[in-house]
């Protein structure tokens, strides 16, 4: 009878036991994955500008904001490269934080710019 008890209880330890994998308890969400090796001018970069800062009222059309207008990537390249497009979106010390009277770009559009100009802002 004991040893009955005995091979019970180690049979529910052992089956009753298991271990679960971070990865399967949980998932990556792969709808919110931030892209930063496939950046592009055109399809990444422009698409940013037009939504956030080629607005009505902001920097496009002929009397932009600040007479900037990021409609266009000549201009956008040359704020890239001096520093002040990103210290603006990332609204540091010194930089007017933009885009104005709106939210900051959101953490994956700050990083897509950021890795455009550190792979040398190219017109692609």
């Amino acid at each position: 009878m004991k040893s009955t008890i005995i091979i019970l209880l180690i049979t529910v330890v052992f089956t009753s036991c298991y271990y679960d994998n971070k990865e399967e308890l949980y998932p990556q969400d792969l709808t919110n994955v931030c892209d930063t090796t496939a950046v592009t001018y055109s399809g990444t970069v422009a698409v940013i500008m037009t939504s956030s800062c080629s607005t009505v009222g902001c920097h496009v059309g002929s009397l932009p904001a600040s007479g900037i207008a990021f409609d266009n990537y000549t201009t956008v390249k040359a704020y890239a490269d001096n520093g002040h497009l990103m210290g603006t979106i990332k609204h540091e010390t010194g930089y007017s934080p933009m885009p104005k009277a709106a939210q900051q770009l959101t953490d994956c559009q700050i990083a897509q710019l950021d890795a455009w100009i550190n792979a040398g802002a190219l017109n692609n």
